[in-house]
């Protein structure tokens, strides 16, 4: 777990989970949402414990450590690779949230990097990005994404003073630190996990399959149709450079 360089990330195949949370996370669901990238993506491991075992309304998240000492991998479950990254939410206002993400989102993130050699989150030559989310037939297990890169847009200085006037860049290491091992076996006593197996696959309420925290969510390498404008920060020529 830690914060690492668009080189360094390394891409996957997709094992992507509905997102949800708080105030200060982006929160998917079916439409558009375009997003200005900042700092350095923070890279953690999650287990997600199927509902119907934990008798809650939704999966349960841990994150947890990366590695077979991990009490849920000696049950079978999988740790994901997640992403987490600060955002301005463009169509909430430019405030600053957390988006997670899985590798249908950060691949393509990867990728602009590669190609291009301009950091995403880069304060004066970083794209907004345009994350299309569908769920066909109303199932968000067959979730698809559609990641488009718009141009450049410079933040400005308003955006950065509204950032540092905010406290900074919210700390991810802080939101996403891993479970302890005492945590993790305190969860599987409060779930009576002990004789799960957590890889095999489960049916739930919905009629969709679990296997360990995978689900079959799907890439979508379609172009976009939309045209959405890039008008945040452009304009604003002024190179002094500021800090969040």
């Amino acid at each position: 777990m830690a914060y690492i360089k668009w080189s360094k990330v390394e891409k996957r195949e997709n094992s992507n989970k509905k997102l949800d949370g708080d105030g200060i996370f982006m929160k998917f669901k079916e439409g558009k949402f375009r997003v200005r990238c900042l700092g350095e993506p923070y890279e953690f491991y999650q287990v997600f414990i199927p509902k119907k075992f934990t008798k809650t309304e939704r999966d349960v998240p841990v994150t947890t450590p990366d590695d077979d000492d991990n009490p849920l991998v000696k049950l079978g479950f999988n740790p994901t690779k997640k992403l987490a990254i600060n955002v301005l939410d463009r169509k909430d206002e430019n405030k600053l949230k957390i988006m997670r993400i899985g590798p249908a989102v950060y691949n393509h993130i990867a990728n602009y990097f590669e190609e291009t050699g301009t950091d995403p989150c880069d304060k004066k030559d970083g794209p907004d990005i345009l994350i299309s989310v569908e769920d066909p037939g109303g199932q968000a297990r067959q979730r698809k994404y559609t990641v488009t890169f718009l141009q450049p847009t410079k933040i400005t200085k308003e955006e950065a003073k509204a950032i540092v006037d905010a406290g900074g860049l919210h700390d991810l290491a802080k939101h996403f630190k891993a479970s302890t091992t005492e945590e993790i076996e305190e969860l599987i006593d409060k779930y009576e996990l002990g004789s799960v197996d957590g890889s095999a696959n489960f049916d739930d309420e919905d009629g969709g399959q679990k296997g360990s925290s995978r689900s079959s969510a799907k890439d979508n390498d379609d172009d976009d149709d939309d045209d959405v404008g890039a008008e945040a920060g452009a304009g604003d020529d002024d190179d002094d450079d500021y800090s969040f």
